[in-house]
């Protein structure tokens, strides 16, 4: 499901993937034409009080559009915008929150500004009210209540929430299991071009007897919607996020080599042999500079090893990459994933020879952040 809580890092799927973005990149809204000559002019609006330029304020220093990036600064804007009770600074503060980029985690806290936002029928703030219910993040579980927040959004036609109340139908959660209602409210998603919903049609009539009759021509088409949906959002992220990864960013570093890696999802294509290697590349430039995370999905990959994507197992790497994760990576949310390291450790050094663990220790030992330049 769809704006969800923390992305896993092991077996990341389609609807972690776009929550990735959802918590770590900042998606541009209404602020794509500042521009250096204008920025000014808006910061000049937005400290007179104006909360769409401070919503659109924070939005800039969130990306790091025309301004260095700064998560805090963007908090602070968007924190000023909600208190003066803007629905998409309050939307935004929740997931400043959610999080925890800008400001100390707190779903409690995320769950009160999407609340706030939610009363005023911001669509995506009720769908991201409904997902905490839904996951109990900030909140006990509801699924009745999380149902009723999907649904004001889809009324409102946000496909994520169509998507989200379609599973709802389709799991008999917070409503009686409906295959029909389920295939309805996907269709009404897909049709508005959601990648996950379009895929879950697919599924759904390549098996039959979900609300449809079986019609693998219909399973077909609409796979290669969700597949031509994808490569168009994959496409869009990159020219998104490339540019500022080639200039040294490590946060766009990482982000790109997830969008490379995870985007698959149901009737999509798996990521070829060249995606897998840039996705590499990308979280080895970001990993070398510090970011725990790189270093986490870099030594997974070492770990797990792909033969047909040219990555070879390699105890070496996946010891100083997750070392040097678990030594660094901090908050409650990470421990899991840092006791599971550190578990893999113990039990792949056995399997090294002397030389390979002493070359492993030898570089977490030398580890130091650098600044990578610049891409050519």
């Amino acid at each position: 499901m769809m704006n969800v809580g923390q992305m896993m890092f092991v077996g990341m799927g389609r609807s972690n993937f776009l929550l990735f973005f959802a918590l770590v990149g900042a998606a541009l809204v209404g602020c794509e034409t500042i521009t250096h000559s204008n920025f000014g002019e808006l910061k000049a609006k937005a400290e007179h009080g104006d909360v769409d330029a401070q919503t659109n304020l924070g939005e800039m220093y969130a990306a790091g559009q025309v301004v260095a990036r700064d998560t805090v600064e963007a908090a602070r804007w968007y924190r000023t915008a909600a208190r003066h009770g803007d629905a998409a600074g309050q939307f935004k503060l929740g997931q400043i929150y959610q999080r925890g980029r800008g400001a100390t985690k707190d779903e409690a806290e995320a769950v009160k500004w999407f609340r706030k936002a939610a009363m005023q029928d911001f669509a995506p703030a009720q769908c991201s009210l409904g997902a905490m219910y839904a996951e109990a993040r900030g909140v006990i579980r509801n699924d009745a209540e999380a149902v009723k927040w999907y649904r004001k959004a889809a009324v409102q036609n946000d496909s994520d929430a169509q998507t989200n109340l379609g599973w709802m139908y389709a799991q008999g959660r917070g409503v009686p299991k409906d295959d029909a209602e389920a295939v309805k409210w996907y269709r009404k998603a897909a049709e508005q071009g959601d990648v996950d919903a379009q895929g879950w049609l697919g599924s759904i009539y390549g098996s039959g007897g979900k609300g449809v009759a079986k019609d693998q021509t219909e399973a077909a088409r609409w796979y290669h919607k969700a597949e031509v949906t994808e490569r168009k959002e994959v496409e869009e992220l990159l020219s998104r996020y490339r540019p500022r990864a080639e200039q040294g960013d490590a946060e766009a570093q990482f982000t790109v080599g997830c969008i490379l890696k995870n985007h698959t999802g149901k009737g999509a294509s798996p990521p070829t042999r060249w995606e897998i290697l840039e996705s590499i590349k990308w979280w080895r430039r970001a990993a070398e500079q510090g970011h725990v995370f790189a270093q986490y999905f870099l030594g997974q990959e070492y770990l797990h090893g792909n033969s047909s994507g040219g990555v070879p197992y390699d105890f070496v790497e996946v010891y100083t990459w997750w070392s040097l994760y678990a030594a660094n990576a901090k908050g409650k949310e990470q421990e899991i994933y840092k006791k599971g390291s550190f578990q893999v450790l113990e039990r792949i050094a056995p399997m090294m020879t002397p030389g390979q663990l002493a070359e492993a220790k030898k570089r977490v030992a030398d580890f130091v952040p650098k600044k990578n330049p610049p891409v050519d």
